[in-house]
């Protein structure tokens, strides 16, 4: 009778657990709010009209470092120091790590002793040879044999050099990539050091605001971060070879400041003074969507919203001018992008 028992009560609760576990499940999942793919999202719009904006254009990009690489290691053994750390300052020629060269040291003093024996000997060749007491012949093989000892020593100096790694330029520590103790290989990447003392920033300009751009100019930079901090930067670089919306990349390089406020990624622009205003076709600048290395705005096609590439020639502080992507008469989503997406079903407000 009492096995019986066993058996309902062992059946029974395992049931009513899952009974309850199912309906608080059914219960959770009708609180969780489900977006309708189906139902129009509520958005504002706004319409791409010509407008003349002023010769203010502001061009963005983003900060790189002028120089940045992998201090690496020309010969093989073990870590037995490390002197740079995540963050440390380094300087040009400032010690990074130093191999284990002891048997590097052991291999110098032979060759010495090697060279100093072939000294003595030549010396005495020298007076056995003027009194015709040996043939030249062993004079010449002593003299070679000096020779090739003195090369070799040159050879275990410049190896043991290798074993002392240094900073190859000034910059800060951003990866640590091996640690003490570590048996390394010739091409072995120890610290990467990257130099922001100067940055460069690549902005892509228009084909009709090429003309604008001379090498060494000077231009006005700010960064996102301090945007009440004007840096004066000059164009090093302006590009020969244009993508497929006729966009050149031209780079500048700025001077950080003494304190490296800038930091690499950071994003930045470059405001310029064209001395014309121009026409564009404009939209607002609310219905910018995407990021700045990929700009688009949502176009209202058939009641759906479509994702749509553009290109931002300038913008003003309300309206940015589009050389590339739309056209006039369009109507652009200046709101409502809140479970947006490409195909999207839209009702305006």
């Amino acid at each position: 009778m009492k096995k019986t028992i066993y058996i309902i009560v062992s059946i029974v609760i395992p049931a009513l657990i899952i009974v309850w576990l199912l309906f608080n499940k059914n219960t959770a999942e009708r609180k969780v709010y489900r977006h309708n793919k189906l139902r129009a999202v509520l958005i504002s719009t706004d319409t791409a009209s010509l407008k003349t904006l002023s010769g203010e254009v502001t061009y963005t990009g983003t900060f790189e470092p002028f120089r940045e690489g992998k201090v690496m290691t020309e010969s093989q053994g073990k870590i037995i120091g490390i002197h740079a750390d995540l963050g440390d300052n380094m300087q040009a020629g400032q010690i990074v790590a130093q191999l284990d060269n002891e048997l590097l040291k052991l291999q110098l003093e032979g060759v010495n002793v090697q060279i100093e024996g072939l000294e003595k000997d030549l010396e005495r060749y020298i007076v056995l040879t003027q009194a015709e007491a040996v043939q030249g012949i062993q004079l010449e093989k002593t003299q070679l044999a000096l020779e090739a000892a003195r090369v070799q020593r040159k050879t275990v100096l410049e190896q043991i050099r290798k074993t002392t790694i240094t900073a190859p330029f000034s910059g800060v520590v951003t990866q640590k990539l091996t640690e003490l103790g570590t048996v390394i290989s010739p091409a072995f990447p120890i610290v990467q050091l990257t130099d922001i003392s100067s940055l460069k920033m690549t902005i892509n300009i228009p084909e009709s605001d090429l003309k604008d751009f001379k090498l060494n100019q000077p231009v006005s930079v700010s960064t996102d971060t301090y945007p009440e901090m004007q840096s004066v930067g000059r164009v090093m670089m302006i590009g020969s070879r244009g993508d497929v919306a006729h966009n050149y990349p031209v780079q500048i390089r700025v001077t950080n400041t003494p304190d490296l406020l800038i930091k690499a990624g950071m994003f930045g622009s470059v405001k310029m003074i064209t001395g014309n205003n121009r026409e564009y076709v404009a939209i607002p600048i609310r219905a910018l969507y995407g990021s700045s290395l990929k700009q688009q705005v949502f176009v209202v096609e058939n009641g759906k919203a479509v994702a749509r590439d553009i290109t931002v020639a300038m913008q003003d502080e309300k309206y940015a001018a589009i050389s590339h992507g739309l056209r006039m008469g369009e109507i652009v989503i200046t709101g409502g992008f809140i479970n947006l997406k490409n195909g999207s079903p839209v009702k305006t407000r």
